[in-house]
């Protein structure tokens, strides 16, 4: 008969070490230098994913939701659940994918290693017999599997999903969908709708019946899947965290973001509330590639910020033969000649040679600063200033809008540059700056009806 002998050796963790790691979960964080993590996280871990009903939560950004519930929660699943699968589902699968290489990186930390280690192996006397240790038997783009899972199923303990992958004849233990609502949804009734129908297909069929799934995000839009989560009662008002609910989240960073943000895209990251409505003029902007075979007759404006809470509104448009306008938006914070090498970049990619910028604010120094740049003088980009008359309210409520039906953006337009405009109505003031660049550039290129101008001089 063989008779075995294990060597132990002490671990530098105990059962009550663990214990506190499993009730305060987001300690586990800290062992990967994760500091801002706090109690609050903790609670988020275990409502996600300690629950055996669908759960929701809404939290601002710059809250650590994404690192608390998905990937320290990761790890803390496994840990507790090591037969189990999990599927962590984003907008996109690449988005999903980096989310699983941030657990595994963080997993391979010797800290969080050895706890692991002491979850899987250790005895009731701290020990763990020196030759055992666990890995991912599986490590590869958005999949990882525990070397110690006993059970032998298709789906790894942790996979990525996206809205874009194909879940069909997939079935896990739990779902985490982080963002699946996303600016797109607040610009677009089609993705609001496909995001919906993505939501309801993992909850009803990719998730087993005897599991659960917990979706986790910020409000984007009044019809988005957060409406149908809180009809539903899943999500309710305890656990929806405005920055005001959290104290972690420094005031300066809310200055910051208040002051570059619109009211309205402040109102949906922060306060998670929707304050876009009905009076809102311009809706579900067409998107489509750049037509560099067809379009013609490129031109560029800049709406410049000197600093301060403007931004910069970059817009460039080109004629397509079937009378539409091809356009493409850029939004950029800092001082206007902070911009010049990406303005001129742009310009030279776009194929526009030239570039409209108001003269009002600099006197026209901005645009002898671009005749100087040398890409500009390379590419030979001309400058047109122009000293602005008409009120900035009727230019975009005129010319932009008497324009909107007729203009596909370009796939690699900001969403924030789209967002200004849709948000914007006419009782807005101030983060106009888009909206602005986009209808001054269709007037000045005459891409829009010249009369506008004379009515409202």
């Amino acid at each position: 008969m063989l008779l075995y002998t294990f060597v132990y050796m002490k671990s530098i963790y105990t059962w009550d070490d663990f214990k506190l790691f499993m009730k305060y979960p987001h300690l586990i964080g800290h062992l990967a230098g994760m500091n801002d993590l706090t109690a609050v996280h903790s609670k988020w871990i275990h409502d996600a994913h300690d629950g055996n009903t669908d759960f929701s939560l809404m939290a601002c950004r710059a809250s650590y939701k994404t690192s608390a519930i998905d990937i320290i929660g990761g790890i803390y699943r496994m840990m507790k659940y090591p037969e189990e699968t999990m599927a962590i589902t984003r907008k996109t699968y690449t988005a999903a994918s980096e989310v699983v290489k941030s657990i595994s990186d963080i997993s391979d930390m010797p800290a969080v290693h050895e706890l692991m280690r002491f979850a899987f192996f250790a005895d009731r006397n701290n020990d763990i017999p020196v030759d055992c240790d666990w890995k991912f038997r599986t490590r590869k783009e958005g999949k990882l599997n525990l070397s110690i899972r006993e059970s032998s199923t298709p789906e790894c303990s942790i996979e990525a999903l996206g809205l874009d992958s194909k879940v069909t004849g997939r079935h896990y233990d739990f779902c985490i969908c982080d963002d699946i609502v996303d600016i797109n949804d607040r610009l677009y009734q089609a993705s609001r709708e496909y995001t919906k129908l993505m939501m309801g297909e993992i909850r009803s069929n990719v998730v087993k019946k005897t599991g659960h799934t917990s979706i986790i995000g910020t409000k984007w839009a009044r019809d988005d899947a957060f409406d149908v989560l809180e009809r539903e009662g899943v999500l309710t008002t305890d656990n929806i965290y405005p920055w005001q609910k959290l104290p972690f989240i420094p005031i300066e960073a809310i200055d910051k973001a208040r002051v570059s943000q619109s009211p309205a895209l402040f109102a949906c990251n922060y306060e998670l509330r929707y304050d876009s409505g009905s009076d809102c003029l311009f809706k579900e902007p067409k998107k489509g590639a750049w037509d560099f075979k067809h379009v013609t007759n490129v031109i560029c404006h800049v709406d410049a910020s000197y600093g301060g809470e403007d931004n910069n509104g970059i817009t460039l448009l080109g004629v397509l033969p079937n009378e539409k306008i091809m356009a493409v938006g850029f939004k950029r914070s800092g001082h206007v000649k902070d911009q010049l090498d990406f303005i001129c970049q742009m310009m030279q990619h776009y194929g526009a040679k030239t570039l409209y910028l108001e003269d009002n604010s600099d006197k026209g120094y901005t645009g002898d600063s671009i005749l100087s740049n040398s890409i500009a003088k390379k590419y030979g980009i001309w400058i047109e200033s122009y000293h602005e008359t008409m009120q900035k309210q009727n230019k975009i409520s005129s010319v932009l809008y008497d324009s909107w039906n007729k203009i596909m953006f370009a796939d690699e337009t900001d969403a924030e540059y789209l967002c200004e405009i849709t948000d914007w109505n006419e009782k807005t003031k101030g983060h106009d700056d888009c909206p602005d660049s986009l209808a001054s550039a269709l007037l000045r290129g005459k891409f829009a009806y010249s009369g506008w101008k004379s009515l409202y001089q």
